[in-house]
């Protein structure tokens, strides 16, 4: 197996096929022991040049790097079925590694997917900015409040918020100063029966 990790990708795609050959070959054999036999070493070929998930993963994202901005493009540049590009870019971007841009040039029909790798300055900002802000059910959790009760306290500005869309979100910081508003003071009891004079 030592010398599968020297092979580069352009090495392993023509084993594979090489592979894809000798099943069309396979397909036309004239008798059943023989195709199965052909069959036998297309799978063998196919076991040892294969990819791994993870190698699929970095031939995706390597092939990204260089350049390739659609689906298309990926699919043009490793050979990999396009269902396995859209599941490793889906893995991509939940790694925050990458990211979908809808751009349409018209406005109208459909808009087209570009892919863009995310850089490590946007990924800190990302994270910095998205862990200070909580969602609507986390804040409806923390208050222990009906999403429709929150909605009025929003509408009401009683609580502080971002609106993105239909998408709301909400600083920890808001979420901190509603609740010091709310609190209901403790009287001291030396207060309550001082004498007013």
């Amino acid at each position: 197996m030592d010398g599968l990790k020297e092979l580069t990708s352009a090495e392993r795609r023509t084993a594979l096929t090489f592979a894809d050959e000798i099943a069309v070959l396979a397909v036309r054999s004239p008798d059943q022991v023989t195709k199965s036999e052909l069959y036998k070493v297309v799978n063998s070929v196919r076991r040892r040049f294969g990819f791994s998930e993870q190698e699929k993963l970095e031939e995706i994202f390597r092939a990204i790097e260089l350049g390739a901005a659609t689906i298309a493009d990926v699919a043009r540049e490793t050979l990999f079925p396009v269902e396995a590009i859209h599941g490793a870019t889906k893995i991509l971007e939940q790694h925050r590694l990458i990211e979908f841009q809808r751009i349409s040039l018209t406005g109208q029909g459909r808009p087209s997917l570009m892919i863009r790798i995310i850089n490590d300055e946007e990924k800190t900002n990302h994270r910095k900015f998205t862990a200070r802000l909580l969602s609507a059910r986390e804040v409806c959790d923390v208050l222990r409040i009906s999403r429709s009760t929150l909605g009025r306290l929003c509408a009401k500005k009683k609580i502080e918020f971002y609106k993105s869309g239909r998408t709301l979100r909400f600083e920890s910081k808001a979420l901190e100063e509603f609740l010091e508003k709310k609190k209901v003071k403790k009287l001291q009891v030396e207060e309550f029966f001082t004498p007013k004079k």
